[in-house]
């Protein structure tokens, strides 16, 4: 089933990853709402549509409770809504972007990797308040093979990434 489970308050304190996927309104309320039951230290990522509002919301209440926060959008998607519009192979070659609202480097690389691994994606971006932001690509076994930064819309360093080790 697409579901394995109902999560509950008890199981929400048990997650060390969880993706909101709500309005983006009911994103912070359900984070401001359920931040003192999160695993201390969990990674929190959100799927709304729209990042400055949700990310400056949602900030302060991580740091506060312990939590990492990463704002999350992903680029796949039809005009059809629902359940039975559903789509098993929806985000296959999908992007996946990824807003890192202060997160650390170390958690946004290991979220990437792991976050292209689940979505079968080719590519994620990051997209910082500063203007900078970051795409990584990886090949057809999941490999990262290289990177773009860009700065205000300028690109500025693009790698070709030969061997990708995770310390």
């Amino acid at each position: 089933g697409a579901i394995d489970a109902r999560l509950t308050d008890e199981t929400l304190a048990t997650c060390d990853l969880v993706i909101v996927a709500l309005y983006p309104r009911d994103t912070v309320d359900y984070i401001l709402s359920h931040a003192h039951l999160f695993r201390p230290g969990a990674l929190v990522v959100d799927c709304a549509g729209v990042k400055r509002e949700v990310c400056e919301a949602c900030l302060p209440i991580a740091r506060e409770h312990g939590l990492t926060f990463v704002g999350g959008h992903p680029m796949a998607g039809n005009e059809q809504n629902g359940f039975a519009a559903s789509d098993a192979d929806l985000f296959d070659g999908a992007s996946y972007i990824l807003v890192p609202c202060g997160a650390p480097q170390r958690m946004l690389a290991a979220l990437t990797q792991g976050t292209m691994e689940y979505c079968a994606s080719s590519s994620a971006a990051f997209t910082g308040p500063d203007g900078e932001s970051a795409t990584l690509w990886r090949d057809e076994t999941g490999a990262l093979t290289g990177a773009e930064i860009t700065r205000d819309g300028r690109k500025i360093l693009t790698l070709e990434i030969m061997d990708w080790v995770m310390e």
